[in-house]
């Protein structure tokens, strides 16, 4: 149910994204998408990166929700810190290691990232579906309210919120295992 639910908002919102920015700014001049605002990219190559970036999620998604992995610690004791490192890399490590490191075991990363990317995706799904239906049904919204520093804070921050809210989960369950 989580899969087919998560996979069906993401690819929906993705599409209603695609169509809302090919409508409102077909030359990407007013395109909001790092990748474009920042990257230069245009059409051909942002629909390749967001198209393999939204399959490699739905991937990661399928994986961690239907084959079982040990992602939590054996080791009992660990604080917040390294409990977090451990569930990024499978090892004990300062907090800041996830930083710079990445981890060994593939299947951990693809676990970690089915999680992690589905969530944002989503997220990021809701935002700019809503942005897009205030520019489109409100004309004085984009003029007046919309801000694209904004846009990306709620992003950033809803992000933040839902991983904060998925690690302490986690860590909840290790410390009730101990």
């Amino acid at each position: 149910m989580k899969f087919t639910f998560l996979t069906t908002w993401i690819l929906l919102s993705r599409a209603v994204d695609l169509y809302a920015t090919a409508r409102f700014t077909p030359d990407l001049r007013q395109e909001g998408n790092p990748l474009v605002t920042l990257g230069g990219l245009s059409w051909t190559p942002l629909m390749i990166i967001v198209t393999c970036l939204v399959a490699y999620t739905i991937y990661a998604l399928y994986i961690s929700t239907f084959q079982e992995y040990k992602i939590l610690p054996s080791e009992k004791g660990l604080n917040f810190g390294d409990f977090f490192a451990y569930i990024h890399l499978g090892e004990k490590n300062h907090w800041t290691s996830v930083m710079y490191k990445l981890p060994k075991d593939k299947i951990r990363w693809t676990h970690l990232i089915g999680y992690l990317l589905p969530s944002a995706f989503a997220f990021t799904g809701v935002v700019t579906t809503l942005m897009w239906i205030l520019i489109n049904f409100m004309p004085d919204f984009y003029t007046s309210y919309y801000k694209l520093n904004a846009v990306y804070l709620i992003i950033l921050l809803g992000t933040i919120g839902i991983w904060t809210k998925y690690y302490l989960g986690l860590y909840r369950k290790y410390k009730l295992s101990e």
